[in-house]
């Protein structure tokens, strides 16, 4: 799956439709084919989250919300990554930050999944994973620009984890 979503990425190439960027017809094709290589991205890096490489994505995020500070979900991701790197302060400042974002910019608090991810931080909700190590996989899911906390209960992969949870128990 991550693999399919690199090729997608790829095909993208750079910024959509660049030599036509000053023509109406356009813009709005443009628009739309970014905001479909951000959902991609979105849902590349939540497939990072759930292998458990928290740590190699959070240059990307910090990267991502400087170029696009109103997207929620990217703020989530990150939030989630931070905690599991175990830097709860910044993952609760990503939260503050983004809310300061929406304030000024548009005048609105932040959406229901931000604020579910900070209340999680806040009560270290087991849920979020922040001990998962490379390879683990989460229980927490991060869907495209919505965060939703939720279990995940494919009984195969809780198999697999549970086995590579307890053969780095037996191996450490």
């Amino acid at each position: 799956r991550l693999e399919q979503l690199r090729k997608a990425l790829a095909l993208f190439g750079g910024e959509p439709l660049a030599d036509f960027r000053y023509e109406g017809f356009a813009s709005q094709e443009a628009a739309r084919l970014e905001e479909l290589r951000l959902v991609v991205l979105e849902e590349q890096i939540q497939t990072e989250l759930e292998l458990g490489r928290h740590e190699e994505v959070v240059l990307e995020l910090e990267r991502l919300i400087v170029e696009h500070p109103l997207r929620e979900g990217l703020r989530a991701q990150l939030m989630l990554a931070l905690y599991r790197c175990g830097r709860q302060a910044e993952a609760l400042d990503v939260y503050h930050r983004a809310r300061a974002t929406l304030a000024d910019e548009l005048g609105i608090e932040p959406g229901p999944e931000l604020e579910r991810m900070q209340r999680a931080i806040l009560e270290h909700d087991p849920a979020l994973g922040s001990t998962l190590g490379p390879g683990q996989v989460s229980e927490v899911w991060v869907r495209g620009p919505n965060v939703m906390a939720g279990y995940w209960r494919d009984p195969a992969a809780t198999a697999a984890t549970s086995s590579v949870n307890a053969w780095r128990a037996n191996a450490g």
